[in-house]
């Protein structure tokens, strides 16, 4: 199904589809909601007139005082499918909000309060159909909704992914009186392809599949925040002393340095803490903020993540898409925003694996199982399919954040005596089902990329850290820069 696009036609026409899915889906379900959306809006008070009926319709049917995240496996199937409902229709109701304000400055001025920050644009309402909206979400009532929004226009000179997730975001503060959080419904600037002017598909631009250890000694933080988010997001009794020994301890990153002893690889940046002590340093910093202040610094991060792939689209550079250098600094940039959302995988590669390639059509799935690196990535397509962008050390990144998802969930759910106010043996074995799969995914396909590399592979197996230089903090992230001699001669 293609993405719908920031305009209300086209919301109007997912949300239908959703629907027409879910029902068919549970076909002794039926919509006794009584909702519907509302489209022609142009005054203050018939944004408050079309969204009025749905959020009471949600709180009339859940708990007293219990939020729909809360609640929703509290009450009865019957309820729960109804409740799906209401929740599809808040959510694309304000969307449809969104498109609206984005294009009027009365109403725009009449919602939002915080105008100086985020004034109204001018320049975005021509733009509208380019904003993408990748809406993934598996349709049963306890799922969550994801919805990341990407800029797949060329025109626009000041990013504004920033400004629309900004205002999506506080259309729910502003009419519900909660976050998105609280409906399960989370929003992510998408910066995972950059347009193709010469063709309808998209170039996935962060290619890792030429990286050697020295790209992935400063990517590898970005997988460390997301192992240490699941850590400290693990809902035991106690908190998780999180530490370099404790992630390392983890069965799963044990059979992950087994799984490169046998071929003979050793990566001494994993093996290093340092990545592990930034990530809970940033983790850290992010759980202890007001969910506010953390939206902001999202926005803010993201911001200099698409100024920095907006810089380079101009300057020409990023179409060559050679340089790995480049690449690595939009990652990391990229990986810095994501830090500051709650449920989101982090690195750029593990998207492009989860989202594009495990995630993918029928089709694709089946031809990726047969298909042979060396011949079908050679030549254009590899910019074009997200299965030639993710090279060995993609994989590994990939691999190390299902690891953090992995043992959330153990934690969570698979601990009968540490944690038995949750303790669920369905819910375990689904958790670990999933995660494990994308786990051993990854190893399959670091396998087949590492094949592919012909001539490199025993350069790779013998890849050392070569410190030429003392170790120096880098004057913009404050983190370490290593140099080191080439690995591939």
């Amino acid at each position: 199904m293609p993405y719908p696009v920031l305009e209300v036609e086209s919301i109007k026409q997912r949300c239908n589809s959703d629907l027409v899915q879910f029902l068919k889906n549970n076909p002794r379900t039926r919509n006794y909601t009584g909702l519907q959306l509302q489209f022609n809006i142009s005054k203050p008070n018939e944004l408050n007139q079309a969204i009025q009926p749905i959020i009471e319709f949600i709180q009339r049917n859940l708990p007293q005082g219990i939020s729909y995240v809360s609640g929703i496996s509290q009450v009865s199937p019957v309820i729960q499918n109804q409740l799906w409902i209401a929740r599809t229709y808040l959510f694309y109701q304000l969307l449809i909000f969104t498109a609206v304000l984005l294009q009027n400055k009365v109403l725009y001025n009449s919602v939002f309060t915080d105008t100086e920050q985020y004034p109204y644009r001018g320049d975005i309402p021509e733009e509208l159909p380019n904003f993408k909206l990748g809406i993934f979400g598996s349709i049963t009532p306890t799922s969550d909704i994801d919805v990341g929004i990407q800029y797949s226009g060329t025109t626009l000179e000041t990013p504004g992914l920033a400004y629309i997730v900004s205002r999506f975001e506080n259309l729910f503060l502003h009419f519900t009186g909660n976050s998105s959080l609280e409906y399960d419904i989370e929003t992510y600037a998408d910066m995972m392809t950059i347009p193709n002017q010469n063709s309808n598909e998209d170039y996935f631009y962060l290619d890792t599949s030429e990286f050697d250890e020295s790209h992935f000694a400063r990517i590898l933080p970005c997988a460390g925040k997301s192992i240490v988010r699941n850590l400290k997001l693990a809902e035991v009794p106690s908190p998780i002393l999180v530490n370099p020994q404790y992630v390392k301890g983890i069965s799963e990153f044990q059979a992950l340095q087994q799984m490169l002893l046998e071929k003979q690889i050793v990566l001494n940046s994993l093996n290093d803490n340092e990545w592990i002590d930034i990530a809970i340093d940033d983790v850290t910093k992010y759980l202890s903020m007001p969910y506010n202040d953390a939206r902001y610094e999202y926005y803010r991060r993201v911001n200099t993540a698409e100024t920095l792939k907006f810089n380079l689209q101009q300057q020409g550079v990023i179409y060559s898409l050679t340089d790995n250098n480049i690449i690595c600094e939009l990652i990391i940039a990229i990986g810095d925003a994501l830090t500051y959302r709650m449920e989101s995988y982090i690195c750029s590669p593990t998207i492009l694996h989860v989202v594009r390639i495990l995630q993918a059509s029928k089709d694709k799935q089946e031809k990726y199982k047969t298909v042979t690196p060396d011949s079908y990535c050679d030549g254009a397509i590899r910019h074009i399919d997200a299965y030639c962008a993710i090279g060995p050390f993609g994989y590994i990144i990939s691999m190390l954040e299902q690891i953090g998802y992995i043992e959330r969930f153990k934690k969570t759910y698979c601990d009968e005596q540490g944690n038995p106010g949750h303790y669920n043996e369905e819910k375990c074995a689904k958790k670990q089902k999933k995660y494990q799969e994308r786990f051993q995914n990854g190893i399959i396909n670091f396998d087949k990329f590492l094949k592919k590399r012909g001539g490199r592979r025993k350069a790779i197996r013998k890849n050392r850290l070569h410190r030429t230089k003392k170790r120096r903090r880098h004057p913009r992230r404050g983190t370490r820069c290593i140099r080191k001699r080439r690995a591939f001669n």
